[in-house]
């Protein structure tokens, strides 16, 4: 899951161009509608991102006060526009008696948390039970909004900028099968089905379940329909992620007709690497990514830009550009990584690779948001 934090921050103010009640906070690269005077520049507040939920509205209140409906969609914090500017966030005074500085995590002092997307849909899931699922069978590691980390990736940094779709996440890969069994009688078994079955075995799963290969479930489909498990039994030990889409599993359907879905890769993961990685070496760069899916002929997700990166301007500018890919829909975004492999880890800021998402996406209406 994405970082939820509830932090301390120093803004900047400018006037609201169509209202003289209203003003406009910029932190990080977010924008928040506050009222008129409410804070003056350099001043401390409380930031609550997008997507700050409450479990009733007295703990909001408690939290952030008597909120106006508009900025709550069920308790939900939302993206809303307010004459004609975005504001993305709330921000509230910090509180009397706190000495609190720049900087401060303050989310264990509120009793906010982050939206959890509702569960998985999707006809014939048929999820792995517990016990035959695979601590090696790794996740997709979350990636952050630029908008928090802006200043993250050095101008003049090599880039790639790729298209971020609005579907379902979906990984597969063979993987070691797992070593964490109790008991002599399960190792026993472990032991005897590397034996004759082999150390590996075949996993597909969503973003975060492993489910049945076999299942009609839309990740399954995906991996079947790329041809996956043949593709990749001479590389045993990756994990490629990608992105399933079409009618049903999102609001945003790319052109896919009824009953039919479609896929691409974003994303390959040499999971033997992760306990021994200390800099990030377990993904793929983009040379390497681009050289195993045109050896496997796998389909990648759009690529919109590469180059030296400019600034978040760029990625904005790129997010909203169309491509042969893009419907007339709503665009959701677009990802920005740092394209060699000497420039995409910094210490102490992880994996140079975020997302961008689009204004008009957060803004849209009756959305889905199932992963």
């Amino acid at each position: 899951m994405a970082e939820h934090k509830i932090e301390i921050v120093k803004i900047s103010v400018t006037a609201h161009p169509k209202a003289d009640k209203l003003e406009l906070a910029h932190i990080f690269g977010w924008q928040c509608v506050v009222g008129k005077d409410q804070f003056k520049t350099d001043d401390l507040a409380v930031y609550f991102p997008v997507d700050s939920v409450w479990i009733t509205a007295e703990k909001a209140v408690e939290d952030i006060g008597e909120t106006p409906a508009s900025y709550l969609s069920k308790l939900r914090l939302k993206s809303i526009r307010l004459r004609g500017e975005i504001s993305q966030g709330l921000l509230i005074s910090v509180p009397e008696g706190k000495n609190w500085k720049e900087g401060k995590d303050v989310t264990d002092c509120f009793s906010a948390t982050k939206y959890v997307q509702p569960p998985e849909r999707g006809s014939g899931q048929n999820v792995v039970r517990f016990r035959k699922r695979n601590p090696n069978f790794a996740k997709y590691t979350d990636i952050e909004n630029i908008k928090r980390y802006h200043d993250s990736i050095p101008t003049g940094t090599p880039v790639r900028i790729t298209r971020k779709i609005h579907g379902q996440n979906f990984r597969a890969g063979w993987v070691k099968k797992g070593t964490n069994v109790k008991g002599w009688w399960a190792m026993f078994k472990l032991k005897l089905s590397n034996l004759f079955g082999g150390e590996y075995e075949w996993c597909v799963g969503s973003h975060n379940m492993r489910v049945n290969e076999d299942s009609t479930g839309y990740h399954a489909r995906a991996s079947r329909m790329l041809g996956l498990k043949e593709k990749l039994v001479k590389h045993k030990g990756l994990v490629v992620y990608g992105e399933v889409y079409g009618p049903k599993l999102q609001d945003i359907t790319y052109g896919v007709n009824q009953g039919e879905i479609g896929a691409r890769i974003f994303d390959i993961r040499n999971v033997e690497l992760l306990k021994e990685n200390e800099a990030g070496n377990d993904y793929f760069s983009t040379k390497e990514f681009d050289s195993l899916c045109a050896e496997l002929e796998l389909p990648q997700v759009p690529i919109l830009f590469e180059g030296k990166y400019k600034g978040i301007s760029q990625v904005k500018k790129q997010a909203d550009s169309r491509t042969s890919f893009d419907t007339d829909e709503i665009i959701e975004g677009a990802v920005v990584e740092a394209a060699e492999p000497d420039h995409s880890w910094s210490p102490g800021k992880g994996r140079l690779k975020y997302k961008y998402i689009t204004d008009a996406y957060y803004l849209r209406k009756n959305g889905t948001e199932f992963k």
